[in-house]
């Protein structure tokens, strides 16, 4: 089927058919129906956090739930525990998504198809950034658990500048304006700064990109929709939500022992890497990816 007019079929006249015809006619595309698949997930995921919060589940690791990230090598030096293994690994695969841009123009990718690559390896670099900044704040603890809230207000100043330009490469968009991304970037900064527990960061992270990405990618009128949406809604956007169960649930259990946050991490380049590989082995026809 193609996908880049892909819909929604009925599957069964008596069980599904008031649904279909409603799908059918909105033309929701395979893009969309993964963009609806992730506000479900983050948003059930947000209703997870607020639920152990107040105790009414308790399936989530434990140390995932005080920490907001499944931290390695708690017991290692600084430089090796969890939080600086991400922002080793996030710069190193965000490098290479720049070369994978390189290599796309060379074998004759648009910037249509090479803009998402693009624009995730910036914000990958900055997600790398930000665990960075939770390392340092750490001072030689296992946990950045209390970060903010440890800081003076001096401390907390500085981290908001510090942390202005990873917001800022979180909300940059070419469907927006700089004055427009600069001004969600600062909301959201002044919020996670000065008023959110620390570690709710990466909820926080979580619900401003991937749960606004996917409304705002839902909203966009069809013609704006091509075969790129699709795979990076499909390959990508999905994934991530996926893994951010997997690690909440796995964390105590095996995942920080191997790793623990960097998994989630190099969802991002490896998807990237897929995403690639099919757009070299099946290139742009018409607007039109066969599978």
């Amino acid at each position: 089927m193609s996908i880049e007019q892909c819909r929604v079929n009925p599957i069964s006249n008596h069980t599904k058919g008031a649904t279909m015809r409603i799908l059918r006619h909105m033309h929701w595309r395979i893009g969309d129906v993964a963009k609806a698949v992730v506000i479900m997930l983050t948003l059930s995921f947000l209703a997870c956090v607020v639920l152990h919060e107040t105790g009414h589940v308790d399936v989530f690791s434990e140390s995932y739930r005080e920490d907001g990230f499944c931290i390695s090598n708690r017991d290692a030096p600084p430089a090796l525990q969890g939080h600086a293994l991400s922002f080793y690994a996030d710069t190193v695969t965000a490098m290479l998504m720049f070369l994978l841009v390189r290599a796309g123009r060379s074998h004759g990718l648009g910037d249509l198809a090479l803009r998402p690559i693009a624009k995730n390896a910036g914000s990958l670099l900055g997600h790398g950034c930000g665990h960075l900044f939770l390392a340092a704040l750490a001072n030689g603890s296992a946990s950045s658990s209390h970060a903010f809230e440890d800081l003076t207000p001096c401390g907390r100043l500085l981290s908001f500048v510090a942390l202005s330009f990873v917001w800022y490469g979180f909300m940059r968009d070419s469907r927006r304006s700089t004055s427009t991304a600069l001004a969600f970037a600062m909301a959201h900064n002044v919020v996670q700064v000065f008023f959110l527990p620390t570690r709710f960061f990466f909820t926080h992270v979580l619900m401003a990109v991937l749960l606004n990405s996917a409304v705002r990618g839902l909203a966009r009128r069809a013609a704006e929709k091509d075969r790129y949406y699709d795979m990076e809604a499909v390959l990508v956007d999905v994934p991530i939500l996926l893994m951010t169960f997997g690690e909440a649930l796995s964390c105590d259990a095996f995942l920080a022992r191997y790793g623990g946050h960097v998994w989630f991490d190099m969802v991002v380049p490896v998807m990237f890497t897929v995403y690639y590989l099919l757009l070299l082995w099946c290139p742009d026809v018409n607007g039109k990816l066969k599978l």
